[in-house]
């Protein structure tokens, strides 16, 4: 399939040049209704009918579905405002990985990117299994979203076409119909020059399962970004191995403050992350690594508490170079990576 978009960025309002990326967060929510995640990512939800307030968000934190608003993430003004914070620390791409059957919305993307002068480039395909079954019926994962993919490559959704696909879901361990999911979704990639960027369970280190059903599916790893990977920190043979393999690695959890995938469980500290990332950097990885920060719930936003997605820039970064690792090395994860990654049939 010839690319008609290679060479160039795929944003929500448009193509634009490579060189027009700048600095990008590679894996954000901007719109995404995730409450029939709770039980998948082992909360109880509690049907709170009071104001989603600081109180409520503490208490998401430790349990975030607390509160029912916590997991439903449109809180448009919050959100704007963090956007347009993260803009004037330099950030100028947001890649929003949000899944179709997470309610992505095109056209609040749209109007994210026009409010804020930011570019957003639209992620494409499935979830978990929990999720994508009420859209893929049985025996149709593979086709279904290989076809979904490609098609929305070429004509868009609701006229707004993807830049990258993902955030594909797996669990812990994938199951059948995810890994077929997967399979479209590599296969998809090739066939449309877009990369490909993966939820690997956070607790579950399955990224060679992943790693080798994307190449056995015939799409060059170093389109393939292995996301969570902060809570797989401190398992350096799990990381060497996995960029052995060429596949890029997504440390994009940080400012991640509330429990993960179960109560009382939380990624390791920013501090430990930001000394890995230096010694893979010194290691010579610097060329396989994307940082962001996973907004997708209201407590990550500053209204609530939370960092923001300017959380990046304004501490992150500072304490990278704290750790050694220089500004060169920091424009090749935060400028050069993001770049080739996103640029169609690169």
């Amino acid at each position: 399939m010839a690319h008609s978009r290679s060479g160039l960025v795929q944003t929500v309002n448009g193509l634009i040049r490579p060189d027009d990326v700048g600095i990008a967060l590679m894996h954000e929510h901007l719109h995404m209704s995730g409450g029939r995640l709770l039980k998948t990512h082992g909360y109880t939800h509690q049907d709170e009918q009071t104001p989603f307030d600081h109180f409520a968000a503490a208490e998401c934190r430790w349990n975030p579905g607390a509160h029912e608003a916590n997991y439903e993430f449109d809180d448009r003004e919050a959100i704007l405002s963090d956007l347009l914070d993260a803009a004037s620390l330099g950030v100028r791409t947001v890649v929003d990985v949000t899944p179709i059957e997470l309610e992505r919305n095109p056209e609040s993307l749209q109007r994210y990117s026009r409010e804020s002068g930011m570019n957003v480039v639209m992620g494409t395909g499935y979830y978990l299994e929990a999720t994508h079954r009420l859209v893929i019926p049985p025996g149709r994962e593979e086709e279904q979203t290989f076809e979904t993919i490609v098609n929305e490559a070429a004509s868009g959704a609701d006229g707004v076409f993807p830049g990258i696909i993902g955030e594909i879901g797996t669990s812990n361990p994938p199951t059948a119909s995810e890994l077929a999911v997967l399979r479209g979704a590599a296969r998809a990639a090739t066939a449309t020059g877009m990369s490909l960027s993966v939820h690997v369970h956070p607790w579950g280190f399955n990224g060679a399962i992943v790693a080798t059903v994307v190449a056995d599916a015939g799409l060059s790893l170093d389109r393939l970004i292995l996301g969570h990977m902060n809570t797989a920190a401190d398992d350096a043979p799990y990381l060497a191995d996995l960029l052995g393999r060429g596949a890029v690695l997504g440390f994009d959890l940080f400012g991640f403050d509330h429990s993960l995938l179960g109560i009382g469980r939380y990624p390791p500290s920013e501090d430990l992350v930001a000394g890995v990332i230096a010694t893979l950097v010194e290691q010579g990885f610097a060329e396989q690594i994307v940082l962001s920060q996973d907004v997708g719930v209201r407590t990550r936003l500053r209204r609530y508490g939370g960092w923001g997605y300017g959380h990046l820039m304004r501490h992150v970064v500072p304490l990278l170079q704290a750790k050694g690792v220089t500004p060169v090395a920091i424009d090749q994860m935060l400028l050069s990576n993001t770049k080739r990654l996103l640029t169609i049939g690169n």
